[in-house]
């Protein structure tokens, strides 16, 4: 047996143990130490067999660690990447990977300087519909892309029905509703484009006035060959993935049912109807995250390069931003 990635872990909530678990399946990962800055989480981190430590630069210090997987708040994932990488250890971030573009143009230039193995966790590209649909979309069966749509619901609740997401209580740590959770549509809205957007045009709304940040997300966008894109997300309580693309030959449609399962129709001009059903593979389900652990400790190995390097994050930040910049301005944001 070759040797193993040594991996550290930030954060041990409720994702950072879903990393965990997902990262010791792995053969060739082993995790030597989790960092926690709460003890509540590091008593569990120790009960689940874990070294811990509350001091983030004191794990970076671990003798032959090689790597670290940041589930931190999203307010301190930038500082913790650049630390990271001073350090010379590779990174793998939870989204957002900074909440403004000079932090990420900071994590990214020192962790380019470093020379390490970078993933930001997009894992909505590894979900098995999202590759299935990016492989007719970039093979031309559809033909030329005139459409294509990501939209959202996070299945939790309003805040005008006594829902409290940690996120919206607060925006000043997670970056609001937008930047925490839109940006996972975001970047597969232009993943599936394969261009840059130009243009868009945003409107943003909250269940109640005192709701700390935006609930409900409509943008629309338009990339450089003139098609035109559609992101929606929603704290709504009903949970919700729809997936959609026309071209000129052919359109499809992917829906995400009550068991997260996906069933994806695509119907051809000339009348040619094919279903595909995907189980258990929500774009947020259990393939995605767990094939984006896979795809960074292949890199970091050397095995492939199928990991989304840190300065992937950069076009989806930017049209989030411009997103924002549209609602408060009240008018197209060209990019």
């Amino acid at each position: 047996m070759g040797r193993k990635l040594r991996l550290g872990l930030a954060g041990y909530a409720g994702f950072g143990q879903g990393l965990a678990k997902r990262f010791a399946a792995i053969p060739d990962v082993e995790i030597i130490g989790v960092f926690n800055r709460g003890e509540e989480r590091r008593l569990i981190a120790e009960k689940d067999g874990y070294k811990t430590f509350k001091d983030f630069k004191e794990m970076l210090k671990e003798p032959g660690l090689d790597a670290v997987a940041i589930a931190t708040a999203n307010i301190v994932h930038a500082e913790q990447c650049i630390d990271a990488a001073l350090a010379g250890k590779h990174i793998f971030c939870e989204k957002p990977l900074a909440l403004n573009i000079d932090s990420l143009n900071k994590v990214v230039g020192a962790c380019e300087k470093a020379g390490v193995v970078t993933h930001v966790d997009f894992s909505m590209r590894y979900g098995h519909e999202a590759i299935r649909i990016k492989e007719l979309i970039s093979s031309g069966v559809l033909g030329r892309v005139l459409s294509l749509w990501v939209r959202r619901g996070r299945g939790f609740g309003l805040w005008s029905a006594g829902k409290r997401h940690i996120d919206l209580v607060s925006p000043k740590v997670s970056g609001g509703w937008n930047i925490h959770h839109n940006v996972h549509g975001t970047d597969l809205l232009l993943h599936f484009a394969g261009q840059p957007a130009v243009e868009v045009y945003a409107k943003m709304s909250k269940s109640a006035p005192d709701t700390p940040c935006e609930e409900i997300i409509t943008s629309l966008v338009t990339f450089k060959d003139g098609a035109i894109g559609y992101v929606g997300d929603s704290t709504s309580i009903q949970r919700e993935g729809y997936l959609g693309v026309i071209g000129t030959k052919g359109s499809l449609v992917c829906v995400e049912d009550l068991n997260r399962n996906n069933k994806m129709i695509m119907k051809m001009e000339d009348g040619k109807l094919t279903e595909e059903e995907f189980v258990e593979s929500s774009p947020m389900g259990k393939s995605g995250v767990s094939e984006a652990c896979r795809s960074f400790t292949d890199a970091c190995m050397g095995i492939s390069k199928n990991n989304i390097p840190f300065r992937e994050a950069r076009a989806s930040l930017d049209l989030l931003f411009a997103m924002q910049r549209s609602v408060d301005e009240g008018r197209n944001i060209k990019l």
